[in-house]
């Protein structure tokens, strides 16, 4: 289950989930402004904030449960065939982000290949 986004320095943000009871993980990205994605055509206007992501750790994602997000969320955008990554947001509400992602015209919400998943984000800095 996702635990947590923590903004680092507000264009950075540490994700962590548990993958068990007793193991986390941990994800640090740059984050992509929504109005950076390109929906209509499934590109990125800066592709260079995608992070890579090794094997086993896009197969702890894809078989996360959601959190229940109250407050403002990052969506985390993994691509499981490519093993990139994005942090895109600040959204203000899990509502507002899947609003955002589930438009008719997003191509990148059609693919099969890809995960959306809303985490919430807890209050203050890290690090």
């Amino acid at each position: 289950m996702i635990s947590e986004a923590r903004l680092r320095d507000r264009r950075e943000v540490q994700i962590a989930f548990a993958v068990s009871h007793e193991s986390f993980r941990e994800i640090v990205a740059p984050i992509v402004p929504p109005s950076m994605v390109e929906r209509s055509t499934g590109t990125f206007r800066t592709p260079e904030l995608m992070i890579g992501l090794s094997e086993s750790l896009v197969a702890d994602l894809v078989d996360l449960e959601q959190a229940q997000a109250v407050g403002p969320v990052i969506g985390l955008f993994v691509h499981t065939v490519s093993r990139r990554a994005a942090a895109i947001g600040v959204f203000p509400a899990a509502g507002a982000a899947s609003n955002w992602w589930s438009q008719p015209y997003n191509k990148l919400a059609k693919n099969r290949d890809v995960l959306f998943l809303v985490v919430p984000v807890v209050e203050g800095l890290s690090g």
